[in-house]
């Protein structure tokens, strides 16, 4: 019999975590799964750490050069035989009841997140918590994709929708392609009206590392910022979340601005900020007056 649920790990030079992955999810107390490992082209010792789970038959094994994790997420649903799919990333773990608490009838569920943050010896030195987001719709993800974890290791999505409804994730995003996803799922759901099922439990760790794998040049967080605003414009509009996308245009230029050396790309960006709605620029303005009087104040006081 088929699985009803595979879970897809991606993995590139993870040799460190990887096994507390596996392990979280052979714990599980949900039973009826499959384990799907995509090595995307490690050039550590990943695979010798997966060699004896390979040998037992615990899990599928699939190498592929380096094409990163969006491409390897997406090897995994093609190779996928559960009518649902899971998606952990190879330093993230689950509780034991995850896959037992997730709606096995909705087209997706999401999972309150226990958020930890380790310092460069691997000690946990912060945590959170947070909770499932209380909605689904495109609207509101659009308006809080900077405040809200939007990686898929809390989620669990029925596999057919996700190929129906062409859902994939888009190669070109090295980073915030897990948003790139979120946004297209929350985008079909509204259009099928489809349920989700949202869990008041913490039964995901979301690991963050000061040295983790996915950190790379914030230049280039900050130009993949810019291509998720870009591809999804549209729907800012359509949500009437103008003011909000002129918000994080003008919070792009102003990094720019003071952390790289785009100053053109910081001056275009306030541009397209104005132009989209004023808001953000007239409060900026107040924000410069406010301390133009504050400093004119406190040097009267000096004085």
């Amino acid at each position: 019999t088929m699985p009803k649920v595979s879970v897809i790990i991606p993995v590139y030079n993870g040799a460190k975590f990887i096994k507390d992955a596996i392990e979280s999810v052979l714990a599980q107390v949900y039973k009826d799964y499959e384990i799907i490992v995509i090595n995307d082209g490690s050039t550590d010792n990943t695979e010798e750490v997966l060699r004896p789970y390979i040998k037992k038959g615990l899990i599928r094994y699939f190498y592929q050069e380096n094409k990163g994790v969006s491409a390897a997420r997406n090897k995994g649903i093609e190779e996928a035989r559960g009518e649902y799919v899971a998606f952990l990333d190879a330093d993230d773990v689950w509780l034991p009841e995850f896959l037992e608490e997730m709606d096995k009838g909705c087209v997706v569920s999401i999972s309150g997140a226990i958020v930890e943050y380790y310092d460069e010896d691997n000690h946990i030195y912060n945590s959170r918590l947070e909770p499932a987001y209380s909605s689904f719709d495109i609207c509101f993800l659009l308006a809080n994709y900077r405040g809200l974890i939007a990686t898929p290791g809390r989620l669990l999505f029925h596999r057919g929708f996700l190929l129906d409804n062409d859902i994939m994730w888009d190669e070109d995003f090295a980073i915030r392609e897990d948003w790139d996803f979120l946004f297209s799922l929350a985008k079909s759901v509204g259009i099928h009206n489809e349920k989700v099922y949202i869990s008041d439990k913490y039964m995901f760790k979301y690991r963050i590392r000061k040295t983790g794998v996915t950190r790379t040049n914030n230049w280039k967080w900050l130009d993949y910022d810019k291509s998720l605003l870009e591809k999804w414009k549209t729907y800012f509009t359509d949500c009437k979340l103008r003011e909000v996308y002129a918000d994080y245009m003008w919070d792009l230029a102003r990094k720019y601005f003071y952390n790289t050396p785009h100053k053109f790309k910081a001056v275009s960006y306030a541009l397209e900020s104005i132009f989209t709605d004023i808001g953000p620029f007239i409060g900026f303005l107040s924000n410069v007056k406010d301390g133009i009087i504050k400093g004119r104040e406190t040097r009267e006081r000096q004085l």
